[in-house]
C-alpha cells in the first residue's frame, strides 16, 4: 500500500474521484458525438452504395422526380381520408 495514500483524507479522495469521473464523462460525451458523426457518414455511404448498385438517380429535384400526369398528394385534398 502506498504510504502517501494513507495521508490523504477520504474527502480529498472523493474530490479527486469526482474530478476524474467528470473528465471521463466529458470524454465519453465527446467520443459519443464523434461516433454518431461517423455512424451518420457510414449510413450515408451505405445508401450511396446501394443507390449506385441499383442505378438510382442522385440529387433529383422533387419537381423532376414526378411522373408525367402525376398530381401532388396535397394539391386537391386537405384531408387525406376524404374521398
Amino acid at each position: 500500500m502506498n504510504d502517501g495514500d494513507d495521508m490523504i483524507s477520504t474527502a480529498e479522495k472523493l474530490s479527486r474521484l469526482e474530478t476524474k469521473i467528470e473528465k471521463r464523462k466529458e470524454a465519453i460525451a465527446e467520443e459519443t458525438k464523434k461516433l454518431n458523426a461517423d455512424l451518420a457518414e457510414y449510413d450515408k455511404l451505405c445508401l450511396l452504395t446501394l443507390a449506385d448498385k441499383f442505378k438510382l438517380k442522385k440529387n433529383v429535384p422533387a419537381d423532376d422526380a414526378e411522373m408525367p400526369g402525376q398530381t401532388s398528394f396535397f394539391e386537391s385534398k386537405h384531408n387525406p381520408y376524404e374521398d
